[in-house]
């Protein structure tokens, strides 16, 4: 949910709507799913503003039991067409239960809904945020981009990646306001673009230590290190000192401020 080829990757320059790519350069790796967004002038640049949460392991406000159900009716429709998930997952188990309730609202405040729609061409996943116009979804490749088999621990790498990025979705739509009004420079919006998906996988990465190992414990499976270990860098500074100025991001992110500021 990231990218060579496009980290987020905002579809208002494909088709009319944004969408949030997994991005494997960070790879798969809470109380506080949106970030807010800060005035321009202050700096944004802390990484605790992605980390000081425990992922919302713990579940502390409650859901609606028809949204909890709605939840788990889309869970069910993702292990059914991604039946390979549902070789270490099943219905009541813990990580179903999180993914029940991200389905339910807990991503975004709204329901949001699994497609069986391949993601685009390079992509393993993908999402498209709500939208005024649109409800929102997650999209899991049955494949690979390059024809091969996708792994059970890959497959839920992607999911609760999407599950956390999709939360991405208003800060996204507030950056493009303040790019519009003038009221963020392009390298600002290329910085604050990209830490939205670093925290998206730095959340993944801490959810695989705090429930999927336990989890996959418990279950006498291999939790797929390699599938989640894809958070190359300890810190978004970090990761931020490994950036060129002509690839990732600004390839992505700058280009798509031209396209706001036209």
């Amino acid at each position: 949910m990231n990218r060579p080829r496009a980290k987020i990757i905002p579809v208002t320059l494909i088709v009319a709507a944004p969408f949030l790519v997994f991005n494997p350069q960070l790879g798969c790796g809470d109380n506080r799913d949106r970030t807010p967004i800060e005035q321009p002038q202050q700096r944004w640049e802390q990484d605790e503003r992605c980390v000081d949460y425990k992922v919302g392991l713990v579940e502390t406000s409650t859901l609606k039991l028809a949204d909890l159900e709605y939840g788990r009716g889309q869970v069910d429709i993702m292990l059914a067409q991604r039946p390979a998930m549902a070789t270490i997952v099943k219905q009541g188990d813990v990580v179903y239960e999180w993914a029940a309730k991200r389905y339910g609202g807990r991503s975004c405040g709204v329901r949001i809904r699994w497609s069986d729609t391949s993601p685009r061409e390079g992509f393993p996943a993908e999402n498209a945020y709500p939208a005024p116009d649109r409800g929102g979804e997650i999209r899991i490749g049955a494949v690979h981009p390059d024809g091969s088999a996708i792994s059970p621990q890959e497959l839920w790498c992607y999911a609760v990646y999407e599950l956390f990025n999709i939360a991405n979705g208003p800060a996204w739509l507030e950056l493009e306001r303040l790019a519009i009004d003038n009221k963020l420079g392009r390298t600002e919006f290329v910085e604050k673009s990209a830490l939205l998906e670093w925290c998206a996988a730095k959340k993944t990465r801490d959810f695989y230590e705090l429930l999927w190992i336990p989890f996959a414990s418990e279950g006498h499976f291999e939790p797929g290190e390699t599938a989640w270990n894809r958070l190359k860098y300890p810190t978004f500074r970090a990761w931020k000192r490994s950036w060129g100025r002509l690839g990732y991001p600004y390839s992505i992110y700058g280009t798509y401020y031209d396209t706001l500021k036209k």
